[in-house]
């Protein structure tokens, strides 16, 4: 592990998360029925705020 990507990475998420809810489109063809979100600590509550926001625009979402 590089500890300076590990924290760069750290560092973008809120960005990624604030822009998830605002971006209109998926980059998939059809988007997904449902949604498991995985995560342990604080990807799990990453994973939680997420998994809420995707069932807020209504899709099915649990982390």
């Amino acid at each position: 592990m590089i500890p300076e990507l590990f924290l760069a990475d750290l560092e973008e998420k809120p960005d990624r998360l604030r822009n998830w809810r605002k971006r209109a489109t998926w980059a998939l063809p059809t988007p997904p029925a449902e949604i498991l979100l995985l995560g342990m600590g604080s990807s799990h509550f990453a994973n939680m705020v997420g998994a809420a926001r995707l069932r807020s625009a209504g899709i099915r979402a649990v982390a």
